[in-house]
């Protein structure tokens, strides 16, 4: 009975409008292979938000010709769950597009890659290429902000001892996920056209592959790059600056031109980058982190504190 009112009132609504834009997405959510309900849809382009039933199902109805984006999240036992659907075809006159989502744990790249004016990070950085191994101490600093094509980018200093590659990269992190605009050198600037772009949600065995130029401002000719990258663990990882706990483990391959590098990240949730390893014909790169400052000022009191407080991260 409520299947038939639900068709009728979609039917009004298509006859007061076109049939053209009556097209229908409905999202059934599982976890554990069973119906979730109260999980948080989002529609995207819209941004339209849908709740899950107690069948663990949403429409999303009237929706124009064309393809959309689904994101599902939902704390369970104290842990993010998601799952993602890209390029959801959706056909004009009633056409009722039905996709089901398993819910699986998952991160929020915001909440991994703090870039923020006056955050830092130290690294113990090696380089391995034919047979030589060379040490090298890197600094990444927030030190201000820049507008590029109408965002609010943190321009991140990266500084080595002994001094060589010595660059500026303009990134930002906020609710829609990581973007990279533009890296500039004492001997280029690279725009990447359009900005490098992932999404925020990363659920677990989830892949995301973005696709620009890198544009140089040098004059050498513009290049292709694809990067592609998978979440496959959450992993314990021991560095220089501490032990941390369930730091999510990314792998991308990443193309430019006719070259291929192979990149693997360990990231700590409100800490950022801990370890990386990458590699590419003949020559392998590590970092590990060794001390890093994220977070607010600390503020002094005004009366002696009985004993130092170590901040939570």
């Amino acid at each position: 009975m409520k299947a038939r009112v639900w068709m009728l009132v979609l039917v009004l609504l298509c006859l007061a409008g076109s049939v053209a834009s009556c097209g229908v997405i409905v999202c059934q959510v599982e976890y554990l292979r069973r119906p979730e309900p109260g999980v948080r849809v989002v529609l995207e382009p819209g941004g339209t938000v849908q709740t899950t039933d107690a069948a663990g199902r949403c429409k999303f109805p009237g929706l124009a010709e064309g393809r959309y984006d689904l994101r599902v999240t939902k704390m369970i036992r104290g842990v993010l769950h998601g799952a993602v659907a890209d390029e959801v075809p959706v056909a004009a006159g009633l056409a009722v597009r039905a996709v089901t989502l398993g819910l699986t744990p998952a991160i929020e790249l915001s909440r991994y890659l703090p870039f923020v004016v006056g955050y830092q990070w130290q690294y113990r950085e090696t380089i391995a290429e034919g047979g030589a191994v060379v040490t090298k101490t890197r600094r990444e600093k927030g030190v201000g902000t820049e507008v590029i094509g109408g965002d609010t980018t943190v321009v991140l200093a990266i500084t080595h001892s002994p001094a060589g590659d010595e660059r500026k990269e303009y990134v930002r992190t906020a609710s829609d996920g990581h973007t990279r605009y533009r890296e500039a050198s004492a001997a280029d600037t690279i725009n990447y056209v359009p900005p490098m772009h992932f999404d925020n949600l990363w659920p677990l065995g989830h892949t995301a592959k973005v696709e620009c130029t890198m544009h140089h401002d040098a004059g050498s000719p513009d290049q292709p790059l694809v990067m592609e990258g998978k979440f496959v663990a959450f992993e314990n990882v021991t560095v220089p600056a501490g032990t941390f706990g369930n730091c999510a483990r990314l792998e991308f391959t990443q193309r430019v031109g006719s070259q291929t590098r192979l990149m693997t990240l360990w990231l700590a949730r409100n800490v950022g980058i801990v370890q990386t390893v990458e590699r590419e014909p003949g020559k392998e790169y590590k970092r590990a982190l060794e001390e890093y400052k994220v977070g607010p000022p600390v503020l002094t009191p005004l009366l002696p504190a009985p004993r130092p407080l170590t901040p939570a991260l």
